[in-house]
Formats: C-alpha cells, structure tokens, sequence
C-alpha cells in the first residue's frame, strides 16, 4: 500500500530510522531538494539537510518517539 501512494503524495515525504538514516524519499522531496532518492538513500537527514545546532534541536525534539 505504501508503494503505491507514496511516490506521488501531494507532500514532501521522508521516511527515517531511529538513527536519523534516510530509508525513503518522495518525488516531492526530490524536486524540493533537487536531489534524487538513490542519492540520500542512507544518509543521515540531519548532516545532510541541516546545520548542528538545528540537527541538535532537532533530536531533542524527537528523541521521545524513539525511546
């Protein structure tokens, strides 16, 4: 069922594990970003998308989902 929303969602979707590791990326966030989804595959969202403080301040804000 995700496959077959999730491509053409009408939102910037992507999917992380607890690490932060990108698993999947919409094709909303690849013409947002410009970056393709075999690129970010992988990657950590919050080295690749966002400065320390911001990747600092975000991981506060979502550690209770993952506890």
């Amino acid at each position: 069922m995700l496959n077959r929303w999730f491509p053409e969602a009408n939102s910037v979707i992507v999917i992380l594990d607890r690490h932060g590791n990108i698993q999947r990326f919409n094709r909303l966030s690849e013409e947002y970003t410009g970056m393709k989804e075999h690129e970010v595959i992988g990657q950590n969202v919050f080295k690749l998308f966002m400065s320390r403080s911001e990747a600092a301040a975000s991981r506060r804000n979502i550690s209770g989902f993952f506890s």
